[in-house]
């Protein structure tokens, strides 16, 4: 269902850093002990919002203002 730049099939990505699995395998071990191995949600737990992936795709699609500062856009 699922590509990455490629056009290799994935099973799905992370909207917290983008990052693309390959396998349900993948999906576990990136999601165990409260999300340990994904560096964004690390970073951004705790703070209002909501994953910066999908925060991106929302604003792209004019679905919520942009307010992030002019150098981040």
């Amino acid at each position: 269902m699922f590509m990455d730049a490629e056009g290799n099939k994935t099973v799905g990505f992370c909207l917290w850093c983008n990052r693309d699995f390959y396998s349900m395998d993948e999906v576990q071990t990136h999601n165990a002990d409260d999300m340990a191995a994904c560096p964004s949600f690390q970073e951004l737990k705790g703070q209002q919002g909501m994953p910066p992936v999908l925060q991106a795709m929302f604003e792209d699609a004019g679905l919520l203002d942009d307010t992030r500062p002019a150098d981040e856009k």
